[in-house]
């Protein structure tokens, strides 16, 4: 029986060199600054779920907005005032409409309701043609 065949050794193949002969990867370039050199007026917007994360992420540059989940009233209050209106602030997550109202004093510039969409009563309509 014949034996299958096999594959040139990368050294052997047409168009790349041997290992040894490569460059070493230049380094990463940060993510926002990757991101906007593929798209041109992207706006970065990262997930905070603690204050610790909006803390760290304050030190990274090209973010445009934050968008803090699942954080209590005194949480984003405090999350507000670290920002210091340095980024665009959207609380989400556990809002409701009984909340809002103090959601919306601790100076967030939006405000995601989920209850708005998932909690919604549905309408079984059918329109039939024939």
């Amino acid at each position: 029986a014949a034996s299958p065949a096999l594959s040139p050794a990368p050294a052997e193949r047409p168009g790349l060199e041997p290992r040894s002969a490569r460059r070493a990867p230049s380094p990463p370039r940060r993510p926002a600054e990757r991101l906007r050199a593929e798209r041109p007026g992207v706006r970065v917007q990262l997930e905070a779920a603690s204050l610790q994360q909006v803390r760290d992420f304050l030190t990274l540059e090209g973010v445009d907005m934050l968008l803090l989940d699942n954080m209590s009233v005194p949480q984003l209050r405090e999350a507000v005032q670290l920002v210091n209106r340095k980024l665009w602030l959207e609380a989400s997550g556990g809002i409701t409409l009984d909340t809002i109202r103090d959601v919306a004093a601790t100076g967030v510039n939006a405000i995601s309701v989920g209850a708005l969409t998932h909690s919604a009563r549905a309408l079984d309509l059918a329109l039939d043609l024939f």
